[in-house]
């Protein structure tokens, strides 16, 4: 008898062992990377209220990718305005296929970004990131922004730290003193003051490393959505949700159409 409680207690610690075990593979081989590559992210379209027009638009946001597979651009079929802030990206990448310029708030044409983000590897967990605010010129064919040093809307500089932990997630942010602090648990999600909770489907930034690496957010999990029903695909995807989604979307809308879901729709290629 004495035989038998010991095997089944080692069959018990063995599983419980082997379902640890797969976290922790994912967290030291995959953390950074993605969970989810299988899938990208084609297309995301919502409502939003056009404050410069004052009227309701239903908005498409289109990526583009390199041969890769990893995201080029973000695009919004309305041209990506918000009141006097753009919201469309683009990003370039060296040949280990890491991020080394990202542009943000773009105009359409990507020669303008609100800030346009240079980084330097110093090794595997130190990264330097030259910011350059209201950044003008080509993004694709320039290595940094036109420095504008009159005018209404000078070119400023400066730089942020940012920190990796050992599984390449970014734990630590600092901004000109201004410091963010990131923990995961044990599950593979993102903790900041004990929140959010999560669910157990995926989180759409697991597509790419690219959207983990600009969100500060490498959670393997979506989170909980408090502001309507959640939608997911075979894949385990979000598809929907009532409001919002990171940064796919912009502009307000619950508060102009209070109780009116936004219809968020997510569209992915996988293979």
């Amino acid at each position: 008898m004495k035989k038998i409680i010991f095997f089944l207690a080692s069959l018990w610690g063995l599983l419980s062992f082997s379902s640890c075990r797969k976290i922790l593979d994912y967290v030291k081989h995959d953390a950074g990377k993605g969970t989810a590559t299988n899938c990208r992210v084609d297309h995301v379209s919502f409502w939003r209220f056009d404050e410069n027009r004052n009227i309701a638009v239903y908005d498409t946001g289109k990526v583009t990718y390199n041969v890769l597979g990893d995201p080029l651009s973000l695009s919004y079929t309305s041209g990506g305005l918000d009141r006097n802030h753009w919201n469309n990206k683009a990003f370039k990448y060296d040949k280990h296929r890491r991020l080394v310029s990202y542009l943000d708030g773009a105009k359409p044409g990507f020669d303008f970004g609100t800030y346009w983000n240079n980084y330097y590897y110093i090794n595997d967990t130190l990264i330097i990131d030259s910011v350059f605010g209201n950044a003008h010129g080509d993004f694709f064919k320039q290595d940094r922004p036109t420095m504008i040093i009159d005018g209404d809307d000078p070119t400023y500089v400066w730089a942020k730290t940012i920190r990796l932990d050992s599984y390449g997630r970014i734990i630590e942010v600092n901004e000109d003193g201004a410091i963010a602090v990131y923990t995961y648990t044990a599950e593979g999600n993102r903790q900041q003051y004990g929140y959010p909770e999560y669910t157990t489907m995926l989180n759409i930034k697991q597509t790419s490393k690219t959207w983990m690496f600009i969100a500060e957010d490498y959670s393997i999990n979506t989170p909980v959505s408090f502001s309507g029903p959640q939608r997911f695909n075979s894949q385990k995807l979000p598809i929907g949700d009532g409001y919002d989604l990171d940064f796919f979307t912009f502009g307000t809308w619950s508060g102009f159409n209070e109780g009116i879901s936004r219809d968020l729709k997510i569209s992915y290629i996988c293979h």
